[in-house]
């Protein structure tokens, strides 16, 4: 095997229903975070905690909301919004399929906490996102 022929590439993911348990009927396609874009960011998020640490002070928790929010925004690619398995029903966010911006994704987040910690773990898990190359 070559090991030089792994990669990491991005990979969809349905979101839970947090009352049923089962795929909503949103797809979501994510890079790790190891992608250049996600590690630019961290870079970003560690030297801010630096500077707060060197201060003998922790970073504040809205600034750690605020980075956990970009990370997702980040590492979202695109999104689908179909139709719930068990329902039938269309998934939708206030009564209308959402476009993928940085605004609706915001909104999302911090109304739907669920979501928001779906996604952080799913992004974590790097191995999920290997891939042998051609």
């Amino acid at each position: 095997m070559d090991f030089s022929k792994i990669t990491y590439g991005e990979r969809v993911i349905d979101i839970l229903d947090p009352l049923e348990d089962c795929p909503s009927g949103i797809k979501l396609t994510l890079v790790c975070s190891e992608d250049k874009s996600v590690q630019k960011l961290l870079r970003k998020f560690i030297d801010e905690r630096n500077k707060y640490a060197a201060k003998g002070k922790t970073m504040p928790d809205e600034l750690n909301d605020e980075y956990d929010i970009k990370l997702i925004q980040t590492s979202i690619t695109s999104w689908s919004w179909g139709k719930h398995p068990k329902t039938k029903q269309e998934c939708t966010w206030r009564g209308e399929k959402p476009d993928l911006n940085p605004k609706n994704l915001k909104d999302i987040l911090e109304n739907f906490p669920t979501f928001k910690r779906q996604v952080l773990e799913e992004i974590k898990e790097d191995k999920d996102f290997l891939q042998l190359s051609k």
